[in-house]
This record gives C-alpha cells, sequence and structure tokens, in this order.
C-alpha cells in the first residue's frame, strides 16, 4: 500500500487552503461549507457568539459588536465566513447553509450538541443579510480620518445596488428609484450608450452627454436639471449620522416587510491591521458601531475580525476607547491549537483499511518510534507520536511537525517572505501539508515527511534574495561543485527552521527533522547529516557558533566572509581565555586552605601561556597552556614538569574546540567594531545585530569547551605530573593548586593551631598559654621568628610587623597575617619579644596590641624586637627595694611578673598619694584653715612613682630606674610613715584643735592671761608646735596645752559671764523703777533684757562678753532719754487764750491756739569720747581719772548753752 492509498479523500483534489472574504463562488464556497471543520475551540466559539445574538432577538440591545481574535492560521476568517453564511442561510448548490453543517451519513449536526444546533436554527430562521468583505481590499486608496464611515458607506449602498464608491452617484440613483424611474433611466441609457448603466455608471463622467440625455429622456429631471447636475460639484460628502439613519430606514423597512424580523449584518475582516495605531480610524469605527446601536437597537450588528484582541489594538491606540469596548461586547479569541485537527481531518483522514495498517505499523515500531524523535535542548515540548490513534492521525507526518510548522510560517511572515503574498495568508498550514504529503504520496508505507519539503511550500513566497541562495546551491549540487543532493535538503531545513527557538539546530536536532523512515538508520543519518553541514559551511551557505549551524542570506554570505578575512590578535584571544577561565570558570584570586575562622587564603598569580592575567601577587602560580603554546615543541612533558618545578601549577588543554569558538568570536567583534553602522541600510544593521547576538553565543560555548578541556587537561604540579581526583573544571584546578600549596609552603604546617580572633591574639599576649596534649601551639614557629629577630638584632637591624608579615605570608611559610600576631603575641608573652609603636613600648597587657600586630595603617610603624633580658641579680636587687617599701605586697622575681606587680603597687600608691593629696590638702573647705603638715612629702612621693611608672612598659628600664631610685624610695618610705599616722590617728584631731584654739584667742583676749605663766607657756607651745612643717614627735604636748588653756579660758569666761549678767540685771531693774517713777511705761525693755542676756550666755570668748556691758550702757541711755522726753512733753505749760467771732449779731469767744516752742534738744556725748582706757593701780589713780572726767563733763555742758547733756 502506497501513501496516497491511505487517505480517505483525494490527496490531489483542490483544497481552498486559504479563506479570502471575497471569493463566493458556489464550488468554493461548498467546498468551505462542506469541509469545515468544528473543532472542540470553535464549538465553544460558536456557543459564545449565538449566546449573545440569540438574546438579543427576544429584547433589543445596543451591544451590537463581534470582535473576532486571531493570530495568522488561526481561522479567524474562514469562522467569521461561516457566521454570514450561516446567520444569511445563503443558498449553495440549491441546500441552504445550515444544512451543510448536518453530516449526511450520520445526521448528526458538526456542533456537537443538540441544544446549540437548536438555537443556531434559531437564529437562521431570522430573514438576514450579511454584507461581508475585506475592509482593506473596499477602503479608499487615500486613508484619512473618515476612511471607516466610506467603507461602511460604500458596502452598504453596494449592498442596494447602488455605485458605493461614489457617493454624488448614490444620491442620484437613490433620486431615480425614489420616483420608481429605475427601469425607465436604465433602459434609455442602453439605448443611448450602447451599454448597460450597471456596467457603464463606473465611467459616467466620461459618458456625460449620453447620462444627461437618458435622465431628461425617462423624465427623470429636465434637461437643464440633468446638465446642472452633471457639471456640478461631484464630491459629496457624508456623515455617520446620515450614513446611520439611512441604515435604520432600511432595516425598520425590511423588518416591516419580513413581519417585523430582520437583520442585517456587517461582516468586517482584518478591521485590526486595518485601524493599527491611528486614532482617528478607531474614534470614526466607535461613533459608527455607538450610532448603529442606539439607532436600530439590535437590528443591525457589526462582526469584525483582527489579530489583536480589542484592548490590544484600543491599548496601542492609546485614547480612551472604553465605548468601543462596551459596544463589542461579545469577544471571541482563537487560537493557532487546534489547526493540527483541521489538518487531519480535511485532509489526512484515513480509510479503515489504512486505520488498521498504520495501528499495526505502530505497534510493531512503538520502541523504535520512541527513541527516534528526540529533541536536544528543545524549548517545547516536541515529541514523535503520543499513540497509536496520534501516529494514524498524522502519518505520513509527526506530531513536532505541526507545532513547529505554526512557528516556522509566522517567522518566515516576518524574516523571509516577499510581502504581502504570505503575509495575507495566500500560503496556508493546510495546503502546506497537503502538498508535503503529495510529494511522498507514492511512496510506501514506513515513508515520513522530512521537514525540510516544507520548504516547496513557501519558495515561491519568499524573498528573491533567499531563493537565490538555494537555488543557487541546487546548482552547485547539480553539477557536483563540492556540494550534493542531500546538502540542498540540509540547507532548506537551515532556513525553515532559522528564525524559530523551538529547536536547536545542532546535528542531532538536524538528523531528526531529515528523518525521511521509520527505519532511518539513525547514526548513518547523523554522519550524512554532519558531512553536508562541513560542506556548506566551507562554501559559506551556512554559519556554526558552536554546535549550532544557521542558514546565511546573499548578504550574509558576504558580510561571513569580510568577517572570515578578518584578522585577529592572538594576544585578544589569549585576554578572552583569561576572562572566561579566571572571570568565570575558576574567579578566585585566592586560594583557601581550610575551613570557618581558621581558613588561610593563598593568592594566586593567573597566567595564560606567558601573560599574566590581573595583577601578579607573588604568590601560587596557575600557568594554562592553550592551544596557542606548542608544548612539544617546547621540550613536552619533561619541559613541563621542570617548568612546574619552581612553584607552578600547569594546567595543558589539549582540545581546540574553545579555540576555534573564541577566534571566530573575536573575528566577529573586530569586524563590527571597523563597521560604520549608523550609514549601514536597516538589513545591514540587522544582520550585525545578528553576528552580535552570534558572538556572545559563540562566548557562551566557548565557556562550556573550555569547561570541558579543563576537565580533560593534562596537570604538572611542583615537579611532577598530577591526576586530580575531581571531575569538574573548577574543582580540579582547586585540586591542583592545594597540591602546590602543599609542595611550596613547606613551613606552613609550622602553624598548628590557627587563632580565630584577635581575643585570642590578646589572650596569648597576657600569658593565655596555648598547648595540645601537652605540647607547646606553634613551637617550631615561635623559634623561627625568634632566631630571626635575635639574627635582626645582631646586625642592629629594625624590623616593622609589616615585614614580617610579608616575610611569613611567603613562600615558604604561608602563614596567615593573625597567625602571625599570634607568634609575636607568644614571644611578647614568654618574654622573648617586644614591640614599640611611634617610639613608646607597647605593654602584653595593652588592649591595643592586637590592632597594632594586625591593621594595616599600622603595622608599618610597628618595630618588633628582641627583648633584653635583666640578669637575675638586678631583679633581685628590685624585688627587695619592692619589698620593703610594699611589705604587704608580693613580687615574683621573673621579669614580666616583676615588671607588672611592681607597676599595680606604684600605680596603687601614687593613686593613694593623689588621693590624699586631693582630699586632705587641696580642697576648698580648707582655705581658712592651718595647711596640714606633709604635703611637700606627698608631692614628692607621687612624683617619683610617675617617674618609676612611666617605664613600666619597658621592663629593663622599669627595674633599672627602680634600682637607681633606691636612695629615695627608702627616704620617701620613712617620711611618708608619719604623715600616715598624722592622718590615720588621734593626731589630726589634736591638731585641728589646737588650731582652732589659737585662731579663737584674739590679743585683746590675750590680756585676760597676763600674768598667768604657765597658760602664756602653754598657747606658745601650741603656736611653735603648728608652725613646724613636721611637728609629729612634738605633737604629744599638745593635748595638755590645749586642755590647760582651755580650763582657764572658761573659768574666766564663767566668772565675767555672772558678772555680766548680775549688771545686765541691775541696770535693767534700775530703769524699770525709774520709768515707773515717772509714769512711763518702756514696751521694749523685756524683749531688750531677754536678747542681751541670751547673748551672755551663748559667748564663746572672753571678747565676745566684753562687747555686752556696752550694749547694756547703751540701752540705758536710750531707756533714760526717752524717759526725760516723755516727762518734759507731759509738764510743758499751755497758756489760755480766746478769740472773738461774730456771726448774726452774736459774739462767740474761743481760746487761741499758740504754737508749741519745741524742746531743747541735749546733746549726745560718748563717754569713750571723754575719757580713755588706762590701768589704775591705786585710789588715788582713780580720783584724779574721776576729777577728769568732772572737768570734761562740765565744759560740754557749758559749750551747749546749759541745755544738758546726753552721756552714752
Amino acid at each position: 500500500m502506497i501513501i496516497k492509498d491511505l487517505f480517505a479523500k483525494d490527496i490531489n483534489r483542490d483544497i481552498n487552503g486559504v479563506v479570502k472574504v471575497a471569493q463566493e463562488d458556489d464550488a468554493a464556497t461548498r467546498q468551505e461549507l462542506e469541509e469545515y471543520v468544528v473543532t472542540r475551540e470553535l464549538r465553544r466559539r460558536f456557543g459564545d457568539f449565538f449566546g449573545a445574538y440569540e438574546a438579543a432577538l427576544d429584547r433589543p440591545t445596543d451591544k451590537i459588536g463581534v470582535w473576532i481574535s486571531g493570530f495568522f492560521g488561526s481561522g479567524k476568517s474562514h469562522f467569521l465566513k461561516m457566521l454570514s453564511y450561516l446567520l444569511s442561510n445563503k443558498m449553495v448548490d440549491g441546500k441552504p447553509a445550515i444544512d451543510y453543517f448536518i453530516d449526511p451519513v450520520t445526521g448528526k449536526s458538526k456542533f456537537g450538541d443538540p441544544l446549540m444546533d437548536a438555537q443556531v436554527r434559531r437564529c437562521v430562521d431570522v430573514p438576514t443579510e450579511s454584507i461581508l468583505f475585506n475592509i482593506d481590499n473596499k477602503g479608499p486608496s487615500e486613508k484619512d480620518k473618515t476612511a471607516i464611515l466610506k467603507v461602511f458607506a460604500r458596502v452598504f449602498y453596494e449592498h442596494l445596488g447602488y455605485y458605493g464608491e461614489d457617493i454624488h452617484l448614490v444620491r442620484l440613483e437613490q433620486f431615480i428609484d425614489a420616483q420608481n424611474k429605475r427601469d425607465e433611466f436604465r433602459a434609455a441609457f442602453e439605448r443611448i450608450n450602447g451599454g448597460s448603466w450597471l456596467d457603464e455608471r463606473v465611467t459616467y463622467k466620461f459618458n456625460s452627454d449620453d447620462l444627461i440625455e437618458a435622465l431628461s429622456e425617462s423624465g427623470v429631471m429636465s434637461r437643464d436639471e440633468a446638465t446642472r447636475w452633471a457639471e456640478g460639484e461631484t464630491t459629496t460628502e457624508i456623515s455617520i449620522d446620515t450614513l446611520t439613519d439611512e441604515i435604520r430606514d432600511y432595516v425598520e423597512r425590511r423588518a416591516a416587510e419580513e413581519g417585523g424580523k430582520f437583520r442585517l449584518l456587517f461582516c468586517v475582516d482584518e478591521v485590526g491591521q486595518y485601524i493599527g495605531s491611528d486614532v482617528n480610524l478607531m474614534l470614526n469605527l466607535q461613533t459608527l458601531v455607538e450610532e448603529l446601536g442606539t439607532k436600530c437597537a439590535g437590528r443591525v450588528w457589526v462582526i469584525v475580525t483582527s489579530q489583536e484582541a480589542i484592548d490590544e489594538v484600543t491599548k496601542v491606540v492609546g485614547n480612551d476607547f472604553s465605548k468601543i469596548q462596551g459596544r463589542f461586547n461579545t469577544r471571541l479569541s482563537l487560537s493557532s491549537s487546534s489547526v493540527d485537527e483541521v489538518i487531519k481531518r480535511r485532509v489526512l483522514e484515513k480509510t479503515e483499511t489504512a486505520h488498521e495498517t498504520l495501528a499495526l505499523e505502530y505497534e510493531q515500531q512503538q520502541a523504535v518510534l520512541r527513541n527516534l524523535f528526540t529533541f536536544e535542548d528543545s524549548k517545547n515540548d516536541l515529541i514523535g507520536y503520543e499513540s497509536s490513534n496520534d501516529f494514524v492521525d498524522s502519518y505520513p507526518f509527526v506530531s513536532y511537525q505541526f507545532k513547529v510548522m505554526q512557528n516556522v510560517f509566522t517567522e518566515i511572515r516576518k524574516h523571509g517572505s516577499s510581502g504581502k503574498h504570505l503575509a495575507s495568508g495566500e500560503r496556508s498550514m493546510l495546503s502546506g501539508f497537503q502538498e508535503a504529503a503529495q510529494d511522498v504520496e507514492e511512496n510506501g508505507v514506513g515513508t515520513l515527511v522530512p521537514f525540510s519539503l516544507f520548504y516547496d511550500t513557501v519558495q515561491n513566497f519568499l524573498d528573491g534574495g533567499i531563493r537565490r541562495v538555494i537555488d543557487r546551491c541546487q546548482d552547485a549540487a547539480d553539477k557536483a561543485q563540492g556540494l550534493e543532493p542531500f546538502d540542498v535538503s540540509v540547507l532548506k531545513l537551515l532556513f525553515l527552521i532559522r528564525y524559530i527557538d523551538d529547536i536547536k539546530s545542532n546535528i542531532n536536532n538536524i538528523a531528526i527533522l531529515m528523518t525521511d523512515s521509520i527505519d532511518v538508520d539513525k547514526v548513518a543519518m547523523r554522519e550524512q547529516v554532519k558531512g553536508s553541514l562541513d560542506r556548506l559551511v566551507r562554501e559559506n551557505y551556512v554559519s556554526r557558533s558552536g554546535d549550532v549551524y544557521t542558514f546565511l542570506t546573499d548578504e550574509e554570505q558576504d558580510i561571513a566572509r569580510a568577517i572570515h578575512d578578518t584578522p585577529v590578535d592572538t594576544a585578544q584571544i589569549t585576554r578572552k581565555i583569561g576572562a572566561v577561565v579566571f572571570d568565570e570558570i575558576f574567579p578566585n584570586k585566592k586560594l583557601r586552605v581550610g575551613k570557618g575562622d581558621c581558613a588561610n587564603d593563598f593568592p594566586i598569580d593567573r597566567y595564560v601561556d606567558e601573560a599574566v592575567y590581573g595583577n601578579a601577587q607573588n604568590g601560587l602560580k596557575l600557568r594554562l597552556m592553550t592551544a596557542l603554546s606548542d608544548v612539544e615543541a617546547e621540550g613536552g612533558a619533561q619541559r613541563l614538569i621542570l617548568r612546574s618545578a619552581n612553584g607552578e601549577a600547569i594546567c595543558v588543554l589539549k582540545d581546540t574546540a574553545y579555540y576555534d569558538a573564541l577566534e571566530e568570536a573575536s573575528r566577529i567583534e573586530r569586524y563590527i567594531m571597523t563597521q560604520n553602522v549608523q550609514v549601514l541600510s536597516a538589513t545591514t544593521r540587522l544582520i550585525l545585530d545578528n553576528r552580535r547576538k552570534e558572538q556572545r553565543q559563540l562566548e557562551v560555548e566557548a565557556a562550556e569547551l573550555l569547561k570541558r578541556a579543563i576537565q580533560d587537561a593534562d596537570f604538572y604540579v611542583a615537579g611532577t605530573t598530577f591526576m586530580p581526583r575531581s571531575s569538574g573544571a573548577a574543582a580540579r584546578l582547586t585540586e591542583a593548586l592545594e597540591t602546590l600549596v602543599e609542595n611550596v609552603y613547606t613551613k606552613l604546617n609550622y602553624i598548628d593551631h590557627n587563632v580565630r580572633d584577635d581575643a585570642e591574639v590578646l589572650a596569648i599576649a597576657r600569658g593565655a598559654a596555648q598547648s595540645f596534649d601537652g605540647l607547646e601551639a606553634n613551637k617550631r614557629a615561635l623559634e623561627d621568628v625568634s632566631q630571626y629577630l635575635e639574627v635582626q638584632h645582631q646586625r642592629h637591624l629594625e624590623i616593622s610587623m609589616q615585614e614580617l608579615q610579608h616575610r611569613y605570608n611567603a613562600i615558604p611559610y604561608g602563614w596567615r597575617e593573625i597567625d602571625i600576631a599570634a607568634v609575636v603575641a607568644a614571644l611578647i608573652a614568654s618574654q622573648r619579644a617586644q614591640i614599640r609603636y611611634q617610639g613608646q613600648l607597647i605593654a602584653p597587657t595593652n588592649s591595643a596590641l592586637a590592632d597594632l600586630l594586625r591593621q594595616r595603617n599600622k603595622v608599618a610603624n610597628v618595630k618588633v624586637e628582641q627583648r633584653v633580658i635583666v640578669s637575675e641579680a638586678q631583679r633581685a636587687q628590685a624585688q627587695r627595694i619592692l619589698k620593703e617599701i610594699f611589705p604587704q605586697e608580693s613580687f615574683p622575681l621573673d621579669e614580666d611578673g616583676l615588671t607588672r606587680s611592681a607597676k599595680a603597687a606604684f600605680e596603687q600608691l601614687q593613686k593613694e598619694l593623689q588621693d590624699l593629696l586631693d582630699r586632705e590638702f587641696n580642697r576648698s573647705t580648707y582655705i581658712n584653715r592651718r595647711p596640714y603638715p606633709g604635703r611637700l612629702i606627698v608631692e614628692q612621693g607621687i612624683k617619683l612613682c610617675k617617674t618609676i611608672v612611666a617605664q613600666a612598659n619597658d621592663p629593663a628600664a622599669f627595674i633599672k630606674t627602680i634600682r637607681d631610685n633606691e636612695d629615695d624610695l627608702y627616704d620617701f618610705s620613712d617620711d611618708i610613715g608619719p604623715v600616715r599616722q598624722f592622718f590615720n590617728g588621734g593626731q589630726r584631731e589634736w591638731f585641728d584643735r589646737a588650731d582652732e584654739l589659737i585662731s579663737s584667742i584674739n590679743a585683746s583676749e590675750r590680756t585676760y592671761f597676763a600674768g598667768n605663766s604657765e597658760v602664756e607657756q602653754a598657747l606658745a607651745t601650741i603656736s611653735e608646735v603648728l608652725a613646724k612643717d613636721d611637728p609629729y614627735k612634738q605633737l604629744k604636748d599638745i593635748p595638755a596645752c590645749v586642755n590647760m588653756v582651755e580650763q582657764e579660758r572658761n573659768t574666766l569666761l564663767a566668772q565675767k559671764r555672772n558678772d555680766i549678767l548680775d549688771q545686765l540685771s541691775k541696770t535693767f531693774d534700775e530703769i524699770e523703777s525709774a520709768a515707773q517713777e515717772e509714769g512711763v511705761t518702756l514696751s521694749s525693755a523685756g524683749d531688750r533684757r531677754l536678747a542681751l542676756k541670751n547673748l551672755a550666755h551663748g559667748a564663746k570668748s572672753l571678747t565676745e562678753l566684753d562687747t555686752i556691758p556696752l550694749n547694756i550702757a547703751t540701752y540705758r541711755d536710750e531707756a533714760y532719754r526717752e524717759i526725760e522726753r516723755r516727762k518734759a512733753a507731759r509738764e510743758k505749760p499751755k497758756p489760755a487764750t480766746t478769740s472773738v467771732t461774730v456771726t448774726d449779731h452774736v459774739v462767740h469767744e474761743q481760746p487761741i491756739k499758740e504754737p508749741l516752742r519745741p524742746t531743747p534738744e541735749p546733746k549726745r556725748i560718748k563717754l569713750s569720747n571723754l575719757c580713755r582706757p588706762r590701768t589704775l593701780y591705786t585710789p588715788d589713780d582713780i580720783q584724779a581719772y574721776v576729777e577728769d572726767l568732772r572737768t570734761r563733763l562740765n565744759s560740754e555742758l557749758t559749750k551747749n548753752n546749759d541745755d544738758g547733756i546726753f552721756v552714752s
């Protein structure tokens, strides 16, 4: 059985593969109706449409728009045409369209649903006229903003029988019909002109005389009127309002004729493409549909198709077209997913016998078929056959071809077609599969259609440039000029899949696509394809990018040749290799050995052949030997072994495919850089853009190829061949470097314990010794660094921490900088090293020590030196001195322990002395107090402590300073003892009492002790002791002296206080008696008496008591003066006088008041001004003193004119 016998319908019959709206001949229409396949998707879309359409039969609606969207090949035009046929129920060969949707054998509806079938029939029963047209065909030559209106007007008037392309002529024809003169006019015109009006009206302007004559003869209008019409303005505009009014009038008239039921359809194909991004056209359509919906209330429907959904079209246009979206309430979206179902049922449907034959064939070949179609890196789920039924339905095609061909058609329309034919749908999937099947119809069962055959179905609609490439290839194959016939098929295939992303065009996938038989030998096919591709690449028909092959157009071939001839600098390729390997595959600039916080980072110097990549770090050397290095010419493996012995890990790449990819990428890059892209054509720029993409793909491919090359490479490490155990490229390089570390950094294992952080470094410096299993940590490292410091000390060379870091970080050590810091810290702790920062010795306990040993901005200024050891004798001397000075403290003999404890003791002593100085000598509360003795001793002690502590960071200098100040320390120790005893015992209390006592006895008070030799001696002793700088030995005499003076003083105070109190009592009693005698009351006398009494009791010193008698005398004078004043005022005589006042002839006598004369004011005299203080020893002294006072008083009285004197 051959293939053409498998099909239920003749494979060579004429199939209308592309449905055209304008094609309406009965034969084509009948085939369209008979073979129309209602797929599952179409059944849903028919249901959506008739649901909305039927609802409008029962109630008026303004939502009269239907928007059918779908991309090329989705069948939207066919769907629109079927709706038009069904709703108008067009008669085709004497049979209504609806009957073609009934299977003549089974009687079942294509809709597969009795309810939907009934729904469709109800809609079909409504009298309907359909105006079906492609808007681009009917549109005006110059598309303006009213183009939609003009198209609708044209098709509507044409539907009515008028010449719709000319509105001016339409108005004439309407006028003729309005007068019922149509037949008469047409007959007259045909008789006069010789041709029929319908044929000749398109040229009516050239037959104006005939037209005027016919109009006149038929009685439509007079000759003059006809002439004016013919010679008048021929351009007639029409508005949306006018057109929609006419459409409304028409449908209402037709509805009246049909008993109230009538529908008019405007079925418009490709509206979306026609509108594009034109805002005015969209607005024109919106207004037109809105007016039809409003005026016609559902009697007129507008059904349109578009490649884009309505919301996408309005989004592109940009303005707010929500109204039109509301009018097009019914939206039907068609996909291309069911195209294979249509092809299988219209073209590939099998006979019963064929079905059985193919099912048996599938059963026998199932395993072969499953393995035959396995694509590499395919983006879609591309398979051979899902099942036996799939095989039967698809044969001689393969299931994947239906999916891939849809994308091929779409992409060829974008890139490879000559324009309108393929783009407007003159080629379709249906016709493509039919023609491909026809090519193998004479072959036996088992033959498959290779994908390359589909080229023949589209070749006539491709750009000439593409066809020329294929034709030139065919000619070269026919003439055996480096190509074979199979090569042409491969080239056709490469063109078909060039623009799709479904399948990667590598050798394996191409071999699958070229499969032409179930029994094909896959290995042989692959080799045959590989041979073809090699020849096509060589002849420049195809380019190769890694394992991907691409069809080249003529212009692309020219550019490909130019790229091939572009020279490339090998240094550029070397840099690219370095970038791929050392930036992508193995981007590490350091090798990390170890884990976590204890990991060690080794710098890596990376080389490609002889060129360093990046900056050299004086670290491990990793060298990549590429195709540019002739290893054999340079001595082969033995030379590489010797070279690696110098601290290198060498990786020799044997495969060169990566180099070819990078070389081609470099050629493309350099060629494009030489082009002035701005002046090139759009096509050339597109080709260069594609070559840029190819360049990037080549670089990606090179990265993969380099990974594989490293995986297969030979390694030479540290003077020997090396075979990594790892399989990955990065892992193999890492393993080689780790082996290099073991062989190059031979003293790396001196560090047997890694430090984690700065805190651990500080702990080590402070004596937290590290030991593990009883062994000292990093012992060999300590010895190495210690010996190095000793040598530098002997040479009198300074070594910075930075230099130590560099030395022990480099080969052969490779220590981490924190571990180097820890080793130095351990040497400091063991008193074998010390560090100085900016000239200052840093103590092990300094919290900044870790920073000084590690921070980059400090290590250059940190000097590390061997520590000078202080002899045991010198340490013992210092220990003896310290024990004598600080008998309560213990001081170890080792250098650091002695320094540490001594420093603490002196710092404590300094603090104690400073506190004593601040507390007892410097406080402001003691300003009026006699200074305590011992200040100089305390200040000297503080100074001495500071001098010694200042050297504490240098143990040797510190111990020497203690020894040098031995005498001063002993002197201070002797001197400070009495000072401490003074403040800590009772001496300070007696010192304060004595000072207070001396301060309270002034010169006046001392006269009370005159003649008392014991008291005077005690006061002298107290004053002498308090004035001494070191009164400590004499302070024992102070208590007795103080007690004696205070006792004598208290006795005198008691006597004097009693005398004053007696005087106070007598004086106030006397004043009180005098006041009573004169009848005067002194209200303040009691308060004054109490105040003076309290003052006497409260006096602490004799001097205070001395002031009280004067206060008593003062008050006595004031009191008597007050008594005298009151007495004089009371006894002054008042003379009686009268005055006479006459009032109304009555005489009144009144006493006359004389003004009072002021009482003479006695002169105030202080007694102290009349008699000076003196000592009286005898009664004669008293008599002389009194007489002198008498004389003075008489003199004062005379001076005051006997007005009196007041003595106070």
